[in-house]
């Protein structure tokens, strides 16, 4: 049997998207409802914080020490050694209602992510998108209340 244990009390209002980073051994983790995005070293156990200009919904890893951000106003590249995000695409300028939420990279390097409504995902407002490494966002599935849970098996 395996017991659990907290190595980090985050103190998040509506912490998301847990991602490991092997090489840097470090974990990324976002706060939707307080703007951040986070990250515990678990070589010094440092932990980290970045403030977001908006609601946050995703991170996956990119190349070159970078993540793939999804935010209420799009895709972006954000940069952790200098806290920098730049848009990649926004896939629904004309729905600033909406936001991105849960997403994943895939084993090709894109990322999935979900739209919603918010605040009120009670109609079914949003869509999945996939973003491949050239910046090119595609809608699969439209019709979405509330994406959430996207993951991968090996």
């Amino acid at each position: 049997m395996y017991s659990a244990q907290c190595i980090q009390k985050a103190g998040a209002s509506l912490g998301e998207s847990p991602v490991w980073d092997p090489e840097g051994r470090q974990l990324y983790w976002v706060d939707i409802n307080n703007r951040h995005i986070n990250r515990l070293d678990l070589k010094t156990g440092d932990t980290f914080q970045w403030p977001c200009h908006t609601e946050i919904g995703c991170i996956g890893l990119a190349k070159q020490g970078r993540l793939i951000a999804g935010l209420r106003d799009g895709f972006h590249y954000f940069n952790p050694s200098n806290g920098v995000f730049d848009l990649i695409v926004d896939p629904e300028p004309d729905k600033p209602i909406n936001r991105l939420n849960d997403g994943k990279v895939d084993r090709a390097g894109r990322m999935w992510s979900g739209s919603m409504r918010d605040p009120n995902p009670d109609e079914p407002l949003g869509a999945l998108y996939r973003l491949d490494s050239s910046g090119n966002c595609a809608c699969i599935l439209d019709g979405i209340r509330i994406p959430n849970a996207i993951a991968w098996s090996p």
